[in-house]
């Protein structure tokens, strides 16, 4: 088949279909529509953020996420990794449960390196002091130097 129609056949079945958000990605990346990888991929990060509730559902957004940044390595390689930072902390701004931050911080390893991840709940901590069940799910320890007084 021809690049050309291939990549119109592409295009006509990442229109139809609203669902497999990862596959669509993927076919985004083969005929190199980077900016729809970005549009599929906010729409993910928009539709969990309004429906966060489980572990499961944590897992795949974290492995979308984790595409997204594959896909987008040459042309925007910290595009995911920054949309999905912004989602946990607009998540972080509505008060949790203990299970939440786990979720949370499974998300976070899921998408970003160990270094960047530690940097990055260290960071949430700082922002949230108050938060023990939080500090404690994230593994942070706090410091004599940030308690409060």
């Amino acid at each position: 088949m021809p690049e050309a129609q291939w990549k119109s056949v592409v295009e006509e079945y990442i229109s139809q279909t609203g669902s497999y958000p990862s596959l669509r990605m993927k076919l985004c990346g083969e005929i190199g529509e980077e900016n729809k990888i970005k549009e599929i991929i906010e729409k993910q990060v928009e539709n969990f953020a309004d429906s966060f509730c489980d572990k499961y559902s944590s897992v795949d957004i974290a492995s979308q996420l984790a595409l997204a940044e594959k896909l987008l390595k040459k042309t925007d390689p910290e595009y995911a990794k920054n949309l999905g930072k912004q989602m946990v902390k607009t998540l972080l701004r509505n008060p949790w449960k203990r299970g939440g931050y786990e979720a949370l911080r499974q998300i976070v390893n899921g998408f970003l390196s160990a270094s960047e991840t530690k940097e990055f709940l260290e960071e949430l901590v700082k922002t949230y002091p108050n938060r023990q069940a939080m500090r404690e799910e994230f593994g942070c320890r706090r410091s004599l130097k940030t308690r409060p007084y």
